[in-house]
């Protein structure tokens, strides 16, 4: 099985670009039926690129990251229909009524979970395997721990190897309120403007933040590196290795994608000038949680349960 990058667009131009190169698979946004990123595509944008990802034979993902209310539900199998239409195959969701919505439209698509906060283990994605083709794993596991979801499942694997980290989502629009109640106007809030808090009870601690119409969501301010990982998760066959470009130019995206892809294709090119050049690209890198210690593993928790049963 080999292993690709997926990649985010920041423009249609950049996408066609990046499918011409045969990067690998591009992880797309729709406009109206997911979260607010750096570039949402219209149906028809995307018609161009499933076009030429055809041609280049590049996989499309399409994200439709949101939990779906009632109301929602007319637009949305409106733009299943099109999907479909179109010739997408594979839809990453967070709402799994979103499968059940292309069921009873007779739609024929490859779900992957994108609920990633909750994939921190083997036996959660056996769980809901009937459902899901692949998984977007946990920001918050070691890689010891992904290595061992790796080893223990079949489905496909996502693991994000570079970007800012979702840390906090909220339904509430906390910027608004804020602004209101200290009577700040025309503050722009789409990611594009970058704006940035700070955590009062900790020193240096900032972390960027946006709103949209339908919430509010903190992310990391270091970009999350794994490039020292990479062979690790490719040796055990973890599929798709994720770039997300929240809050990061389109020329610095541009670089990072060619370091990475560079790393996977030129053997010449050793993990320290990966580094190395990764580093003049972005000065605030972290391995974030893949060096961490689990608290406790699966097998630990339940050994510990069993020792509670039987005091």
């Amino acid at each position: 099985m080999k292993t690709k990058l997926l990649v985010e667009i920041c423009d249609l131009e950049q996408g066609q670009r990046l499918i011409e190169n045969k990067v690998g698979a591009l992880l797309l946004n729709v406009k109206g039926v997911t979260y607010t990123k750096q570039f949402n595509c219209y149906t028809n944008e995307l018609s161009i690129l499933v076009e030429k990802a055809q041609e280049n034979n590049v996989e499309l993902f399409v994200h439709l990251d949101m939990l779906y209310h009632e109301d929602d539900l007319i637009g949305l199998r409106a733009i299943l229909k099109k999907l479909n239409s179109i010739g997408i195959k594979n839809l990453v969701i967070c709402d799994i009524g979103v499968i059940e919505l292309a069921n009873d439209l007779n739609l024929d698509f490859k779900f992957i979970n994108g609920g990633s906060v909750l994939n921190t283990n083997y036996a959660t994605i056996d769980f809901t395997n009937d459902f899901y083709s692949g998984f977007f794993l946990s920001n918050e596991i070691n890689i010891d721990e992904v290595v061992t979801i790796a080893k223990k499942t079949s489905a496909d694997l996502f693991v994000q190897v570079f970007g800012k980290q979702k840390i906090f989502t909220s339904k509430r629009k906390l910027l608004t309120s804020y602004c209101e109640y200290n009577e700040i106007e025309n503050l722009d809030m789409h990611p594009r403007n970058k704006l940035i808090i700070k955590d009062a009870a900790t020193q240096d601690n900032y972390s960027y933040i946006y709103e949209d119409q339908f919430g509010t969501y903190i992310y990391t301010m270091n970009n999350v590196n794994a490039l020292s990982y990479l062979d690790n998760l490719i040796e055990n066959d973890v599929k798709y290795l994720y770039l997300n470009n929240l809050f990061c130019d389109l020329e610095e995206y541009d670089e990072v994608i060619n370091i990475f892809n560079k790393y996977l294709k030129d053997n010449n090119y050793s993990i320290q000038d990966a580094q190395n050049d990764l580093k003049i690209v972005s000065d605030k890198l972290s391995e974030s949680f893949f060096n961490d210690e689990t608290v406790f593993t699966i097998e630990q928790a339940k050994l510990l349960e069993m020792e509670l049963k039987d005091e």
